[in-house]
């Protein structure tokens, strides 16, 4: 089952209750909340707000995007980032791999990132939490080849990936990320989004489509969660 949500890190500005209407307006089904300005690591009371507006709502909270970077930020911070995860009741943890592009990357700096998100893996899974890798050019998850390598050196890792490019692309990209994908950015203007999505609908399990403004529009993200919303309802 693919469920469409909507990324809080797109509107920064906006309280906890606003995301939750934007997200209703867009008829998505989940709120993957971002550590960035609505719920940071650590801050539990923010939390447990978001937790429970999301509930009151109907929706469910999708992986949290905590914006912890594995081999550059301190290590011991990861404990307040599962801290925070928990109290939101998401399933999982979205991480950026490093932060330096794959192709700048020394091979001390893969082994250690490497080293890192295994770390990170085994302390989620003690408290039943998936670590989703973010796709991110600055990251070592930057690159179809990057994240393969990545996947296959840390077992357990998951994988987010944004629809980026022609549908030919995506579909390749998606097809070589399963069965680890769990997440996708798309648009349902995203000239690969729908065949992507008809790859997951065919492919099964529980997934997200996620719609990660860039601008903040409140009204682009409304008329672009509807319209995705239709391709899922196509495509299941």
């Amino acid at each position: 089952m693919i469920t469409a949500g909507l990324a809080s890190v797109g509107f920064p500005d906006r309280p906890l209750a606003e995301v939750v209407e934007l997200a209703l307006g867009a008829r998505a089904g989940a709120v993957a909340w971002g550590g960035d300005v609505h719920v940071p690591a650590g801050d539990l009371v923010a939390a447990e707000r978001a937790a429970a507006l999301s509930e009151a709502a109907g929706l469910v909270v999708g992986v949290y995007g905590s914006g912890y970077r594995a081999g550059c930020d301190d290590p011991e911070e990861f404990a307040a980032v599962l801290d925070s995860a928990q109290s939101l009741g998401a399933p999982g943890v979205l991480v950026r791999a490093g932060g330096v592009a794959p192709w700048e990357a020394t091979v001390g700096a893969w082994s250690f990132v490497v080293a890192e998100l295994r770390r990170c893996v085994r302390l989620a899974a003690e408290r039943d939490l998936v670590v989703v890798a973010e796709h991110s050019a600055t990251s070592l998850f930057g690159t179809l080849e990057s994240a393969l390598r990545l996947l296959a050196a840390v077992p357990g890792l998951a994988a987010h990936w944004r629809a980026l490019g022609g549908s030919g692309a995506v579909l390749a990209e998606v097809s070589a990320l399963l069965p680890s994908l769990v997440v996708l950015s798309c648009g349902a203007g995203d000239p690969g989004a729908s065949a992507a999505l008809e790859l997951l609908a065919r492919d099964g399990g529980a997934r997200m489509a996620l719609l990660e403004p860039a601008s903040g529009d409140a009204t682009a993200v409304v008329r672009d969660g509807r319209a995705l919303l239709a391709l899922l309802e196509r495509r299941s």
